[in-house]
C-alpha cells in the first residue's frame, strides 16, 4: 500500500493482493522489522507485513491506466508524476485466500471513506502483472497470473 501524504493522494495497489515469494513460509513469518500499520486501513486477517518502507520521493509514477508494452517499451496512457513522502506497505495474505477476497477487504474500507476514484482494474484488463511488479512498483518478487490481479488508485478527501 502506498501513501503520498503531501499531496493527499492515497494509492492502494493490490496487484495480486499478496506477494508470492519462493521459499517463504507463511506460518513462520512475522511482520518485517520496523514495519507499522497503515494509518487508513485495517490489514487483512492473518496477513503479515512482508516489506515496509518510508521515503521522500521527488518523482513517483502513479499509474492511472493499464501498462502497455510496445517494442519493449512500457507505456501508460494515463499517469501522474508526484513528489512527497511515500509509504510502502506490502502485505502477504494467507496462502489459502484468493486475491479477490483480499481486494474486497480493502475495497470495502475505501467505500466507507470520502474519496475520488482515479483508476481501477481487475484481472487481465490490468495488463501484464510483470510490468506492474518490475517497472511500476519496482518490486520484482511480486508475480502471479494476470487473471488474479487487482489495482485501485484513489484520492482520499482528508479534510
Amino acid at each position: 500500500m502506498f501513501a503520498l501524504k503531501k499531496s493527499r493522494l492515497f494509492l492502494l495497489p493490490l496487484l495480486l493482493c499478496f506477494i508470492v515469494t519462493s521459499g517463504f513460509s507463511f506460518e513462520a513469518s512475522e511482520d518485517a522489522a520496523g514495519a507499522s500499520e497503515s494509518d487508513f486501513f485495517k490489514r487483512y486477517p492473518r496477513s503479515k507485513i512482508d516489506d515496509f518502507k518510508v521515503e521522500e520521493t521527488a518523482d513517483y509514477l502513479l499509474a492511472l491506466a493499464a501498462p502497455k508494452t510496445v517494442n519493449a517499451v512500457m507505456r501508460l496512457d494515463y499517469s501522474e508524476r508526484m513528489a512527497g513522502m511515500l509509504t510502502r506497505i506490502t502485505y502477504r495474505a494467507p496462502d489459502n485466500e484468493s486475491s479477490k477476497q483480499v481486494f474486497d477487504h480493502f475495497r470495502s474500507q475505501i467505500n466507507n471513506l470520502s474519496y475520488r476514484l482515479l483508476f481501477e482494474c481487475n484481472g487481465r484488463e490490468c495488463g501484464d502483472s510483470n510490468e506492474w511488479a518490475n517497472r511500476i512498483f519496482e518490486i520484482s518478487k511480486l508475480y502471479g497470473p494476470d487473471r488474479y490481479q487487482h489495482y485501485l488508485a484513489a484520492q482520499l478527501n482528508t479534510k
